[in-house]
């Protein structure tokens, strides 16, 4: 049978090495978007692009924040960009055994669905904390449209807000965007 320890250690350490990248590529994309929002667009677009090489892997930081103040609607509103850390080996192996326990459940053939590593979407993760719900639909919104030409195209989205049941954890409700990351265009 298939062997998804070798599949989770194959993801987690690829994980690791894309992690870098990925959390600058984030990074600039909303540094770049506060400096249009907060009317400094000649220098959003005439800043360079990162480079390829630029976006090589460094020892990232736990957590990076762009707390700099968005003027929407008239207000201030601070955005921050998180940092966040490598799905670990072990909650990947946790999530494959739910994925088994759900097909099971539903009666879908397991083989159509191996390995069950591939259905972990992810592995590196950020997080753009917003102020309030008209920010996170604005910010959202914007990478939903943009994302392909800033390298973050949006390829899934699963909003919490819209679950009424009680099968969130502590009430706790978020959006989640799945993106791809393609690089820097």
């Amino acid at each position: 049978g298939i062997n998804e320890q070798r599949f989770v250690e194959h993801l987690y350490l690829r994980s690791c090495l894309l992690d870098p990248g990925f959390q600058r590529q984030v990074r600039i994309v909303f540094e770049q978007r506060l400096l249009a929002l907060n009317g400094h667009s000649d220098q959003a677009s005439t800043s360079p692009a990162p480079s390829p090489a630029s976006l090589a892997p460094r020892i990232p930081t736990r957590k990076a924040s762009l707390t700099a103040p968005l003027d929407i609607d008239d207000q201030s509103s601070p955005l921050q960009v998180v940092h966040g850390a490598v799905k670990a080996k072990r909650r990947m192996m946790d999530k494959v055994s739910e994925y088994a326990s759900e097909l099971v459940l539903t009666s879908d053939r397991l083989e159509d669905f191996l390995p069950l590593t591939a259905q972990i979407l992810d592995p590196v993760r950020a997080s753009v904390v917003c102020p309030n719900p008209r920010s996170i639909v604005r910010h959202a919104q914007w990478l939903i449209d943009q994302g392909e030409s800033v390298g973050l195209p949006v390829v899934r989205a699963k909003n919490k807000f819209a679950i009424t049941d009680s099968s969130l954890y502590d009430g706790y409700r978020d959006l989640m965007l799945s993106v791809l990351h393609t690089g820097v265009r």
